[in-house]
This record gives C-alpha cells, structure tokens and sequence, in this order.
C-alpha cells in the first residue's frame, strides 16, 4: 500500500481532530452556574484532588468517581489542579474536567429536548443562531440534539471564532467523507450533516476550495437526500440549504451551488445563477447550469438575459445520432432549450423533440444540438417570431 504525502497530511489532519474532539469538554464552556464550595465540601475535594495520586490504583479510581459525582461544584480545584506538581494529578484531572464537563452538557441537552415551552437556551453552542435561521419547535430542537450530539466539537467550534472554525470544519469534513480505507466507509448520520451544512452557512468569510467542495459532498449524502423526501426536518434543511447556496462562495463552489439547487428544488438558486449570466467568461458547463436554473426558477422576465445567448456558437457538448453520427450543442441551443422550458412551450414545436428530459434539472444541456444549421436558424427565428406576437398581445386591451 502506498503512503502519500497527501496520506500523510491527512492522517495528520485526523489526529487533530481526535485530540480537538476528546477535549471538547475540557475546553471552558460549561455554563454559568454558581460552584461555590462550602468549606466542609473545599476541604473534601481537596482530600480527593490529592488522593488522585495514592499509591493504590483502587484509591486514585475511587477519589476519581467522588469527584466526577460531585459535578460542577469540582470544576474550579479541578482547573487549578491541572497545573499541580504530581503528574498523576494533573494528567487526572483534565480526564475528570472533561468527563464532568461532558455529563453536564448531555444533561443540558436532554433537558432542552425535553423542555420545548421553556425560553431558556441551556447554553448550548450554535442554538441562537439556529433558532433565528429555521425557528423553534419539536422538530428543529430535534433536529439540533442530533446535530449536538454527533458534532459536538464542530457545534462548539461555530463559537469559537472563524479561524478555528474553519480548521475544525475542513478537517472534519475529510474525516467523514475519507476514511482511512479501513473497511467500507461509515454512512454520514443526519446530525453530522447538518452540523456541517450549518456551521458552514453560517460562518464568516469564505471558505478553502477543497472545504467548500467537501461541504457540497456531504449535503449530497443518502441522509440528507431522506430526510428532505418530506421528513419532518425538511423545512429546517431547505432554510439551511438556501442560505448556502446564496453565500459568495466564489467561482469554484458556483457549479455545485446550482447543483444543490436543481437537485432540491431550491428557488435560492434563481440569484446566484442570473449573477453569473450576466457575468460573460464563465466556462461553458457553468453557464448551462446557470441556464437551467434560470428555466426552472425563473420566470417570463428573464427571457432578455437568456436571449443574450441566442447568438453564442460556442461548443458546450455533443450528443450521438442512432447512425453514430456526432451533433454538437452550442450554447445557443441551450439557451433556446431554456427559453422553451421558461415559456412552458413544447420542445417538438421548435423541432428539439430530441432533448433529453430530467427530473430535477429539467433537461440535459448536451442533447440540445441540432443536426444541422438550417433547423438551428429556424427553430431561433420560431422563437424571435414568438416573442414579436406575445409582446404585441401585451401591448392589446384585455378582452372583456
């Protein structure tokens, strides 16, 4: 087997991920609560605190257990004590920070679930925003305890600012969509992405090109695909989903923008597509998709922009004849096609019956070519002739 650089770097990657993750309760973000000890109480967590360095195993794990019983009131002596002398001691109590630390946010968690009349938020990382994006009810707050409970590090992370943010996410992403070729790769859980199409819509600035496209992988996943066939969280989903799709991804992420939007029926993707029409020079395959998405979402009033198009020969793909005869589809033939689909016309009618529908996209932007110039100029002058008569109409009284 070999072992790449690259394997490397990400074999290194998800070690930072396992250490950030196991210290995500050892970071300081318990919630504000009142941990005064009363004297008796200092007293016997100072004896446990000490007692983590016995000689006898029996000893250490017993002051462990009391420690982790007595909960938050333990969390200062037990910050302070990670900086004692005796390595034992502070090599167990950041275990035991951690591990309180770890059943206090469950139970917050379960309380929350439990609890949807109450306004308290339980200090939970990420729930405000959340709440402000998609609302409050049963189905998010259960929507978000999975999120919570799959990505606990990753939600934390949405609070700790953007550059750790963004090493947290990307490193993330490519733990769950690239295993280490241990065996077949664990199916992505709903929580897992949804945290990530979370934390990425609503984070700061731009993100890497490779963590952006990673992003896109993920909310592609069999998970995510269930659950907006009608679940309960699809609303939830569909508020998320938007909101990325209409983020300034920049040019590498614009393709698998409109592709989540075509795939999802997502009519967020009818702005970021008729920015990129109106933009000349991009690549052929993403002013298609822009094209497509325009049909789909849009309506009468973007025919002028799609109509741009109607004299642009460049090649944009090919499809086969029965004869083996090869046709090229230039882009004015897409953007005939689109004009067909936006006018709820008849792709016969403009002798284009061999356009290859889709269900989600509406049709495949490379059957679109016509076997010969002749038929192009026509079913173009069809078009022109169309519009002459639908703007006279307009221009008429309506009939009583």
């Amino acid at each position: 087997m070999k072992f790449t650089l690259i394997g490397a770097f990400f074999v290194a990657g998800l070690c930072v991920i396992a250490t950030t993750c196991s210290l995500a309760f050892g970071a300081d973000n318990a919630p504000a609560t009142d941990t005064n000890l009363s004297s008796p109480q200092a007293d016997r967590v100072a004896q446990l605190i000490e007692q983590l360095a016995h000689r006898r195993f029996a000893e250490r794990e017993a002051a462990a257990r009391a420690l982790i019983a007595l909960g938050l009131p333990t969390i200062g002596p037990l910050k302070q004590a990670q900086n004692h002398p005796e390595f034992e001691i502070r090599f167990r109590a950041r275990k035991i920070l951690a591990e309180v630390r770890q059943r206090d946010f469950h139970r917050r968690l379960q309380a929350f679930a439990s609890n949807q009349e109450s306004d308290e938020e339980y200090d939970l990382p990420g729930w405000k925003a959340f709440r402000d994006l998609v609302g409050d009810s049963r189905d998010s707050r259960d929507l978000f305890t999975k999120m919570q409970t799959d990505e606990p590090r990753l939600m934390q992370a949405f609070e700790d600012g953007p550059r750790i943010l963004e090493e947290v996410l990307g490193l993330r992403c490519l733990q769950l969509i690239q295993p280490l070729g241990l065996g077949e790769a664990t199916p992505i859980s709903l929580g897992s992405a949804a945290a990530v199409l979370f934390v990425s819509c609503r984070s700061e600035g731009n993100h890497a090109d490779i963590t952006a496209h990673n992003v896109y992988r993920i909310c592609i996943a069999p998970a995510i695909h269930q659950a907006m066939a009608g679940s309960a969280y699809e609303p939830a989903l569909r508020e998320m989903l938007s909101l990325w799709i209409t983020r300034d991804g920049g040019v590498t992420t614009d393709y698998q923008r409109l592709m989540l939007a075509l795939q999802f029926d997502l009519r967020a993707g009818l702005a970021p597509a008729v920015q990129l029409l109106e933009q000349p020079g991009h690549a052929p395959p993403l002013r298609q998709q822009a094209m497509i998405a325009v049909a789909k979402f849009g309506d009468m009033s973007h025919a002028p922009l799609l109509e741009r198009y109607l004299t642009d020969e460049t090649q944009s793909g090919a499809r086969q004849l029965p004869n083996q005869m090869s046709v090229q589809t230039e882009m004015r033939d897409v953007a005939l096609a689109a004009l067909i689909v936006l006018s709820r016309q008849n792709f016969a009618e403009y002798g284009m019956e061999h356009v290859t529908t889709h269900e989600s996209i509406g049709f495949v932007p490379s059957s679109c070519g016509f076997e010969n110039p002749a038929a192009r100029q026509a079913a173009i002058e069809k078009w022109r002739t169309f519009r002459l008569h639908q703007e006279k109409n307009a221009g008429k009284p309506a009939k009583s």
